[in-house]
């Protein structure tokens, strides 16, 4: 109830008289009491809901829950069932095992069952259930996968999930073994081997890509030969300078490698005039006489009797030579030339036959015909 008219001031009233103030805060006092009287009065009452409702709560909800809890575990058991058949871990086939008469009673099978050994849980295999006869214990299975080994008498049969048949076609997880089964490293234990190894490199690398340095001029190598085998250098590499010696086997040809047309050969003057030294054929020429002409220049010879000179081999256009023979001690013999062998001006040279007679005939080879000319030498 509102009381303001009893509070209110008006026009001519005494502020100052104490008996006006007094009987307005002596009503507020008395409200203020009755108010705080009040709480104390609600305090109590709110109390006794708490210790009215704690105490329903254990007369009614308590045993309700704890009998909810007991059909969840009479359920939870029936679910369950145990055996004491003495059997060994396997991979696949048929099984049965005969339940303990106290399990067997309200044993509720499912499609797939666990099968644990009791003393060791990480043996055990998952089977899918084929038949069970409760009057006989017997539950009968069908062996999908197992884990671990052994034989064991102590087995838990719990509720079996299906196997996952389609794990390696799965696109969220299309491996097909894990990580434990490869040995995959963790984050950490990769991270710690990647640090290892870029460490182990540093400290490799530092002293080689310091020996590499220009400066250095592969210095700090102990062993020469073999650093100058590493880098496919030969023996003139560690050389001040190479003289003729040096570089004989390498660059410059011989006799034979400047007849024979060698290629990457520097020629000299030794070696030109070597090639042309007469290649001598012997004392006793006859018959077919064939000159090859990548293993000399001149040529020389004494008949044994009369002789053809074929077609020569291994003629280079524009090669020169020239062939020196001696009659010998009989007088008669002849020399005849094959198909490619050209007199000049199409005349046969004379030659003499005469015994210890001396004939000499030179050629310049063109577009593969042997053009020559010659007679006999007198003396």
């Amino acid at each position: 109830m509102q009381r303001f008219a009893r509070y209110q001031v008006k026009r001519n009233d005494d502020l100052g008289v104490p008996d006006f103030w007094n009987e307005r805060f002596q009503d507020i006092d008395l409200r203020l009491a009755a108010r705080e009287n009040d709480a104390a009065n609600l305090q109590a009452i709110g109390d006794q809901l708490i210790s009215v409702g704690i105490s329903r709560l254990n007369d009614v909800f308590i045993p309700m829950i704890v009998e909810a809890q007991s059909r969840l575990n009479t359920l939870g058991a029936s679910f369950s069932a145990e055996s004491t058949d003495t059997k060994t871990i396997a991979a696949s086939g048929d099984m049965s095992f005969v339940l303990t008469p106290v399990t067997a009673t309200n044993y509720v099978y499912t499609d797939y069952v666990s099968i644990r050994a009791a003393a060791a849980p990480e043996n055990q295999m998952l089977a899918r259930v084929q038949l069970f006869d409760r009057g006989k214990r017997l539950l009968s299975v069908s062996i999908i996968s197992a884990e671990g080994n052994g034989e064991f008498s102590d087995w838990l049969f719990r509720v079996g999930t299906p196997p996952e048949t389609g794990h390696a076609t799965r696109t969220d997880n299309p491996h097909e073994v894990t990580a434990a089964q490869v040995g995959a490293y963790t984050t950490t234990q990769a991270d710690n081997a990647t640090n290892a190894i870029a460490t182990a490199l540093i400290a490799v690398l530092a002293p080689i890509s310091n020996a590499l340095l220009k400066a250095n001029g592969l210095s700090d190598l102990p062993d020469k030969p073999a650093a100058r085998s590493a880098l496919g250098l030969g023996a003139l590499a560690v050389l001040s300078s190479a003289g003729f010696g040096d570089l004989a086997s390498n660059i410059w040809a011989t006799a034979a490698t400047f007849i024979g047309n060698a290629a990457n050969k520097a020629i000299t003057a030794n070696a030109v005039w070597s090639a042309a030294l007469p290649v001598d054929l012997g004392n006793a020429l006859s018959g077919a006489v064939t000159l090859d002409l990548a293993t000399g220049i001149n040529f020389k010879g004494t008949l044994g009797g009369s002789i053809t000179l074929a077609d020569p081999l291994n003629a280079k256009d524009g090669q020169c030579g020239s062939f020196n023979w001696t009659q010998g001690s009989a007088a008669g013999r002849t020399v005849n030339f094959g198909a490619t062998w050209y007199p000049i001006d199409a005349r046969w040279p004379t030659f003499s036959t005469a015994a210890n007679a001396s004939n000499y005939l030179s050629w310049q080879v063109v577009s593969g015909a042997v053009i020559f000319s010659g007679g006999k030498l007198n003396g």
